[in-house]
C-alpha cells in the first residue's frame, strides 16, 4: 500500500464516519452536509480519481510527485472542518429538535421581490448595452431565428457592476418562494434568470440557486420517503442538464456575443459524463501545479497579500489605478506561472480552497482555515435552527450556498466580491424595514 493509498482511504473513512454520524437526523447539520459533500467531491472523490486513473501530467506539467502532498492538505483540510464543527464549546451550540424552532410561513411582500428583480434585469440589459451587444444577442434570441445586430468586434467588457448585480435574482427568488407570486410569475422569471446565467456560463450560479431551493425545501417539509426520492429525481435530472450545459456554454456565450452559431454541436466537448465532472471538479490538477512551482523556485508564502490585500484591491474602481490596471493578484499569477504553458493560462482551472490559503500560509493554514470554517458553520447552522423568521432563515441560507463559490474557487477576494452583491437585498431590508428581521 502506498501513501497515496492510505490518504485517500483515510479521507475517504472520515467522510463516510461524518455522514453516517448525522444522516439519522440530517436535518439537524443541513449547512454541515453541504459543505461537507462539495469538499468531498473536489477534496476525495476527485483526486481519487486522477491518482487511480494515472493523471500524471496536465498542459504538459508532471505532477505525479506531488499527489501525497495535494492528499495529505486535502484530508487535513476535510479533519479539520469536521472538528471545527463538532466541537462544541457553548452550551448554546449543542442544538436538539426540543430547541428548534418551527418556520412561520407567512407570506412576504411580493412587490419587494418584483420590484428587486425588475432592478436586476434592468442592470444587466444596461451592462450588455455598454459592451455592445443587443437585446437579441444577450436572451439568444438568434438561436431562435431573431437576425442579431451586433458587431463582435466591437465588443467590449462592459460595466462589470452592472452584471454583477444578477447576483441579487438568488436570494430574490428564494424570497419569491414565500410570497403570493403566482405560479406562472414564478417560472416567467427563473426562464428569465436561467437564460441570463447560461448566456454569461454562470454555472455556479444555477448551483447556487438550485441550493437554494433544495435547502429551503428540506427546512420547512416534513421529509417522506417520498418527498426523498422526488428530491433525488430532480437533482439527478438538474446535475445531468448542468453537465449537458457545461459541454456547450462556449456555444452560448458565442451566441450572446453575437457570433453565427451554424451547428451548435460543433462545440460539444464530446466527453462522457464522468469525464465532464471530473474536468469540472479537477482542483487538485491546479493546485499540485502550484506546490511543485512553489517548491522548485523556492516561493515564499504569500501570507495574506491576496487573500486579504485584494479584497481592497477589487473594492477599488479600476480608473484609481495606472492605465485603469488593477495589480495582478500573486497568487493567481504564481498559479499561472506554474504550468509552463501558454495554454494552461486562459484554461480557467482553479487550486480551491485548500490551494489559495496554502500559499498564503502553508499546511498550517489550511488546518486552522478549515477549523474556522467548521465553526462558522456551526454558528449558521444555530441560526438556521432557531429562527422563525422567513427573511433570516433565506439570508443564513443564501450565506451557506456561497460557500460553493469559495471552497471550490479558492480566491477569496474574488468569493467578497460577488457575496457583497448577493446579500444587498437583505442589506436593504436590514436598513429600510428592520421591523421585516424581527422574530416573531
Amino acid at each position: 500500500m502506498t501513501s497515496e493509498d492510505l490518504l485517500i482511504i483515510t479521507s475517504g473513512m472520515i467522510i463516510l464516519l461524518s455522514y453516517l454520524t448525522t444522516i439519522y437526523n440530517f436535518k439537524l447539520h443541513l449547512p454541515f452536509l453541504y459543505v461537507l459533500t462539495i469538499m468531498a467531491i473536489f477534496f476525495f472523490f476527485s483526486p481519487s480519481y486522477g491518482y487511480y486513473n494515472e493523471v500524471k501530467v496536465s498542459f504538459f506539467n508532471y505532477i505525479w510527485d506531488y499527489y501525497p502532498n495535494v492528499l495529505f492538505n486535502y484530508l487535513l483540510a476535510i479533519l479539520s472542518f469536521i472538528i471545527g464543527y463538532f466541537i462544541i464549546i457553548r452550551k448554546k451550540d449543542n442544538v436538539s429538535y426540543s430547541t428548534v424552532k418551527k418556520i412561520s410561513k407567512n407570506e412576504f411582500d411580493v412587490k419587494y421581490v418584483r420590484i428587486g428583480l425588475i432592478f436586476v434585469v434592468f442592470c444587466f440589459i444596461l451592462w450588455g448595452l455598454t459592451a455592445g451587444r443587443s437585446i437579441i444577442d444577450l436572451f439568444m434570441l438568434s438561436l431562435i431565428g431573431f437576425n442579431t445586430d451586433s458587431v463582435v468586434n466591437q465588443l467590449s467588457k462592459g460595466n462589470y457592476y452592472l452584471l454583477a448585480m444578477i447576483e441579487m435574482s438568488i436570494p430574490l427568488l428564494t424570497i419569491a418562494l414565500f410570497t403570493k407570486m403566482s405560479k406562472k410569475e414564478f417560472i416567467f422569471w427563473n426562464i428569465l434568470i436561467l437564460i441570463i446565467f447560461i448566456t454569461q456560463g454562470f454555472r455556479y450560479r444555477i448551483i447556487l440557486l438550485v441550493s437554494s431551493y433544495l435547502l429551503v425545501y428540506l427546512y420547512t417539509n416534513k421529509i417522506t420517503l417520498k418527498k426523498i426520492i422526488l428530491v433525488f429525481t430532480l437533482l439527478t435530472i438538474i446535475i445531468s442538464s448542468i453537465i449537458l450545459f457545461t459541454n456547450y456554454r462556449n456555444a452560448f456565450r458565442d451566441a450572446s456575443k453575437g457570433v453565427d452559431i451554424q451547428k451548435i454541436e460543433d462545440y460539444s466537448a464530446k466527453r462522457t459524463i464522468g469525464a465532464t465532472i471530473f474536468a469540472s471538479t479537477r482542483s487538485y490538477v491546479p493546485f499540485a501545479s502550484l506546490i511543485k512551482y512553489m517548491d522548485e523556485k523556492n516561493i515564499p508564502y504569500g501570507y495574506g497579500e491576496t487573500m486579504f490585500g485584494h479584497i481592497f484591491i477589487r473594492m477599488i474602481p479600476s480608473f484609481f489605478f495606472k492605465d485603469g490596471i488593477k495589480p495582478r493578484p500573486p497568487a493567481i499569477d504564481i498559479s499561472a506561472k506554474s504550468y509552463g504553458s501558454q495554454d494552461a493560462l486562459y484554461a480557467g482551472e482553479a487550486y480551491a480552497a485548500v490551494g489559495g490559503v496554502y500559499y498564503e500560509f502553508g499546511t498550517l493554514g489550511v488546518v486552522v482555515f478549515f477549523f474556522l470554517l467548521g465553526k462558522l458553520i456551526r454558528f449558521i447552522n444555530i441560526k438556521l435552527l432557531t429562527t422563525n423568521n422567513i427573511l433570516i432563515l433565506i439570508f443564513y441560507i443564501t450565506v451557506t450556498v456561497t460557500f460553493f463559490q469559495l471552497i471550490t474557487r479558492g480566491y477569496l477576494p474574488g468569493f467578497f466580491f460577488t457575496f457583497g452583491f448577493i446579500i444587498l437585498p437583505f442589506l436593504y431590508f436590514k436598513i429600510f424595514k428592520k421591523g421585516l428581521w424581527i422574530e416573531k
